[in-house]
């Protein structure tokens, strides 16, 4: 199971808005100063995700919640989200050219042919509601920020 925790942002009717940090694999080498992907990675993706996850219990806003997903969900639909328009680029691609000899008519069906992928996907998805499966449940919950109180004690 892969794990992450998020902040509820709003939560009604047995859905809750979440936060969700992005961790990114960069940062953890000593190569900051010669390396540029760092600056890119915060110029060009957002440093949060926002998204709508099932719970039946209710949430408070600032609460946090351990979001989860199988391995095997997760790699189910990078398989059918790539795989499927990657072959309908190969298949049509290398028809035309078989068909035509010529590179601009193979560029063309490699555009029509990932083009045709994707709408199978969303066809796919829409008929089987595959994206339902693939969905991140709450695993666990932290205790709401009105419950939780911190007192300093400071005593020479």
């Amino acid at each position: 199971m892969i794990r992450c925790w998020a902040t509820v942002v709003s939560w009604d009717n047995g859905i809750a808005q979440v936060d969700c940090e992005v961790k990114t694999a960069c940062g953890g080498c000593a190569l900051h100063a010669g390396c540029h992907n760092p600056a890119l990675n915060q110029s060009l993706s957002p440093s949060c995700h926002r998204m709508m996850v099932a719970s039946k219990h209710p949430l408070s806003v600032g609460q946090k919640v351990e979001l989860g997903i199988a391995e095997n969900h997760l790699l189910g639909a990078a398989l059918f989200v790539y795989i499927i328009p990657l072959a309908g680029l190969l298949v049509v691609a290398s028809l035309f050219q078989f068909l035509f000899a010529s590179d601009f008519v193979s560029f063309c069906g490699a555009v029509v042919g990932s083009g045709g992928g994707f709408g199978l996907v969303r066809w796919l998805d829409g008929k089987y509601h595959l994206s339902q499966s693939w969905q991140p449940v709450i695993i666990s919950t932290g205790l709401p920020p009105d419950l939780l109180c911190v007192e300093k004690v400071f005593s020479q």
